[in-house]
């Protein structure tokens, strides 16, 4: 399937933008910090508000470092 030249470009830009900073971006940033606050409170939904300071603390520190996986 070929890309379009919209998606052409985009994937240009994103390229020229360097992969270290598609990694702590979109890896760290968007996706590890967005599921760190997301995910905890989920839990906490289903499992006990109580839990949600525990839950946050490992959400915190794990999804910033799987995401840094994710991006590479």
């Amino acid at each position: 399937m070929e890309m379009t030249p919209k998606q052409a470009k985009r994937w240009a830009t994103t390229r020229a933008k360097g992969r270290s900073r598609f990694i702590w971006f979109n890896g760290v940033l968007v996706w590890g910090l967005t599921m760190a606050v997301v995910w905890p409170v989920a839990m906490a939904a289903v499992q006990g508000w109580d839990r949600l300071p525990l839950l946050m603390a490992c959400a915190i520190v794990g999804f910033p470092i799987a995401g840094y996986y994710f991006g590479v």
